[in-house]
């Protein structure tokens, strides 16, 4: 009987550091998915350029430290941006420091949520297949209010449908492979 609680016993050093690295293969994943998407994905979707209808009924997420984002800047971006400033004093002066900027911080942000996913799971059995079906969620929710929140993305009533699910299915291929990356590690480690 013993033999079955230690089975179920969890070791949240050895998760964080799967979550890390789960999380580090999360977003190498996410980026080839980005990279060999179709221009045309969700195109064939009717009004798939427009608003979403019903999301005109939802509440405006007002940012709580205003607009922080410059027009057409992606989350990632902005707080890439932003540290930059912080830390340098001045702003990224070219295209290719902007780009880098937004890698390090998308990188910096799949480790975070990795840590986080492994550090707090509470079983290694299979159905950590499900649990990044509902992973993806929490974080595509997160991402689209909280970023508008923080003032780091325009609002979310006005993206396209096309990018909503841009964003959920580029979520949901990031937590699949760092939910199964992270319980495989966990085994072997």
């Amino acid at each position: 009987m013993s033999n079955l609680f230690e089975l179920n016993k969890i070791d949240r050093r050895k998760g964080l550091v799967a979550g890390i690295l789960g999380g580090v293969v999360g977003v190498a994943a996410l980026q080839l998915y980005w990279k060999f998407l179709p221009a045309n994905a969700f195109e064939q979707l009717p009004n798939a350029d427009e608003p979403v209808a019903f999301a005109d009924k939802l509440p405006e997420i007002e940012p709580l430290f205003g607009q922080r984002h410059l027009p057409g800047e992606a989350a990632t971006a902005t707080v890439g941006r932003i540290a930059y400033r912080a830390i340098t004093g001045h702003a990224p002066r070219t295209r290719a420091e902007r780009g880098q900027l937004r890698a390090l911080v998308l990188w910096g942000w799949g480790m975070a949520m990795g840590a986080a996913y492994g550090g707090t799971r509470t079983t290694t059995r299979a159905r950590d297949i499900a649990g990044g079906f509902f992973y993806g969620l929490r974080l595509w929710l997160g991402d689209e209010i909280l970023s508008r929140l923080l003032g780091l993305e325009r609002d979310p009533r006005e993206w396209p449908l096309k990018r909503h699910l841009i964003w959920l299915t580029g979520h949901w291929v990031y937590s699949f492979v760092t939910a199964n990356v992270t319980r495989v590690l966990y085994r072997l480690l």
